[in-house]
């Protein structure tokens, strides 16, 4: 009976890969967990499950890839991300099976390189309820991605219908992290419109004091209405943000006397021909070198009576492509945003 007093459950997606899908092992493994869930709830004290972690690695192919190096080819992460697909559905139809209520829920939030494609959302859903579940769900750190076929983002559904209707279920929500990876450059309109899913989320949080975005496509517009149905906000983190049309400064100006906290970090600005990261003017180090004259950070933390002073920035002058600190970064945001 000592697992009735677990509180904190951590799944490690190690699923085969398997291309056309493994029905009965998904139901199979869906049932066992459903069983220790429902025990949990029945004889555990809270009756509850505080925290339920889905994470995991990239899967090893007979090519031997492994954690490093990075997956660069289609063959390196498809098997990862149709692994954390079977995961994800195997918690979906196990939360159905037992009810347990949960606190805070964790979509591979937690690991890089491992994501839930946008459309495999909605898959799970039609075969499993988990509204007993999530319906007072606290926390949830979501991380999605791109399909993982580039002509898919071409079809009826788009990530904001997919995102919406699991935010929708978890109408009490006081924390969200949303993180997005791309898979592939964005060539058509509506691969484009896919990556910017952020605009047409069309969900109110009316309890959400924390929000987190990390790599999400947007406008100055779709944050606006997104904050303007949330009133209890108070803390904002943004890294990897990007506006693809409009700017951050009626963003800052919206937000700053309402805040308690905020970080934000590797912004940017879409500019006619180009976009542009965000330099601070505050005291620090940029993230690299540029041209023109000496810029301040690309990172930002105020808290307190620090928001209520205007926050001041412009655009990085462009570096030369060569420099190590320029190339490190590169490889940062491709690791924390893809394309892999």
């Amino acid at each position: 009976m000592l697992g009735c007093l677990l509180q904190r459950l951590t799944l490690k997606h190690a699923l085969p890969h398997r291309r056309h899908g493994d029905t009965k092992g998904l139901q199979t493994r869906a049932d066992r967990l459903g069983k220790a869930l429902n025990n949990l709830r029945l004889h555990s004290p809270h009756r509850r499950l505080d925290c339920l972690i889905l994470t995991g690695e990239i899967i090893q192919t007979p090519r031997g890839v492994g954690l490093l190096p990075p997956p660069r080819t289609k063959k390196d992460w498809e098997p990862t991300w149709c692994s954390a697909e079977c995961t994800f559905r195997v918690v979906c139809l196990a939360l159905q099976t037992s009810s347990i209520p949960i606190n805070e829920l964790d979509v591979f939030g937690s690991v890089r390189r491992c994501r839930l494609a946008y459309d495999r959302i909605s898959l799970a859903l039609d075969n499993a309820n988990i509204t007993a579940s999530v319906k007072k769900l606290k926390r949830l750190s979501l991380s999605v991605s791109s399909t993982m076929h580039a002509q898919s983002d071409n079809g009826s559904n788009s990530p904001a219908e997919d995102v919406c209707r699991l935010l929708q279920q978890c109408s009490e929500l006081e924390a969200l992290e949303l993180h997005w990876y791309s898979l592939y450059i964005p060539r058509s309109e509506a691969q484009r419109r896919a990556r910017c899913f952020f605009d047409h989320l069309e969900v109110q949080l009316p309890r959400l004091r924390v929000l987190s975005l990390k790599g999400i496509h947007t406008s100055d517009a779709g944050l606006l209405r997104f904050f303007a149905h949330t009133p209890l906000l108070q803390s904002l983190t943004m890294e990897g943000v990007e506006l693809e049309s409009g700017s951050f400064r009626a963003v800052f100006d919206y937000l700053t006397p309402r805040l308690e906290y905020l970080h934000i970090d590797d912004l940017h600005e879409q500019g006619p021909t180009e976009r542009h990261l965000i330099n601070f003017d505050a005291s620090g180090k940029p993230h690299f070198l540029s041209s023109g004259p000496k810029s301040g950070p690309n990172h930002l933390t105020r808290q307190g009576k620090e928001l209520r002073r205007r926050i001041r920035y412009r655009h990085t002058m462009g570096p030369g492509c060569s420099h190590p600190r320029f190339v490190s970064w590169i490889s940062k945001q491709a690791a924390y945003y893809g394309p892999p």
